[in-house]
């Protein structure tokens, strides 16, 4: 027993505090760890959940609100429609003078027709435009002589702009022809099928020469419209649009 060396037997304490660092190190790294995943995925507590839905009495206040601002709005919107109706029905009343209407005891609305439209337009070939109550226009086409053309249609030339109405047969019951003597009149109205813009282009350009060509069967006829006659037309297309704007 005497011959063993103890020396040997002692710890060494440099080789303990280099363990007992790393030790710490990786415990200290597993918890790091831990705490990391644990905020990961931890779940919404319920106070934080409860922040982010909205609840029933937060919705009640929302939609209060937007009554509030509906109900300051609609007032708003009913004064400036009440209004605007206002100053087309004063506009209406200075154009009435220029028309006459007409409507039976069979129509549900009436219609106005230029006063221009009327004895003076009755022996010649011409355009005309009618207009409904309610600001529905539609355009008729008018010929005139002392034989038929059998006219379908027309063509219209507006300065430099070309236009031409749909085809109303001659069996249609918006195509008519009579006759008296020795004169013939055939009346065209477009009132279902539209002008394909015929009565904005001559409203638009009263300035510029309109030329209007009847285009019939075999034979076509030419006229050139007055002033007056383009004037009534665009007074028409006047009284259609604040008609419209009164009765929307």
């Amino acid at each position: 027993m005497q011959g063993i060396n103890m020396k040997n037997s002692k710890p060494r304490p440099k080789n303990l505090i280099n363990s007992s660092v790393i030790t710490v190190i990786v415990i200290s790294l597993a918890v790091c760890i831990l705490l990391i995943v644990r905020s990961v995925y931890t779940p919404l507590s319920p106070t934080d959940s409860a922040s982010e839905i909205p609840t029933a009495e937060s919705a009640n206040k929302d939609a209060d609100l937007i009554d509030t601002a509906a109900s300051v709005k609609a007032p708003n919107i009913t004064a400036e429609r009440a209004a605007e109706r206002a100053f087309y029905k004063t506009k209406f009343a200075k154009m009435a003078d220029n028309f006459t209407f007409a409507k039976d005891d069979f129509q549900t609305k009436g219609w106005y027709s230029h006063k221009n439209f009327g004895k003076k337009a009755a022996g010649r070939k011409t355009l005309k435009a009618h207009v409904r109550e309610d600001g529905f226009i539609y355009l008729e086409s008018q010929f005139y002589g002392n034989d038929w053309i059998f006219h379908t249609h027309i063509k219209v030339k507006v300065g430099s702009l070309y236009l031409s109405s749909p085809k109303i047969e001659s069996y249609n019951k918006n195509n008519k022809q009579q006759y008296a003597g020795d004169t013939f009149w055939e009346n065209v109205y477009y009132r279902e099928t539209g002008d394909n813009g015929i009565i904005q282009a001559i409203a638009d350009s009263t300035s510029k020469p309109v030329k209007v060509r009847f285009e019939g069967r075999k034979f076509n006829r030419d006229i050139v419209l007055t002033a007056e006659e383009k004037q009534s037309i665009k007074e028409s297309y006047e009284l259609s649009v604040v008609l419209k704007k009164i009765n929307p």
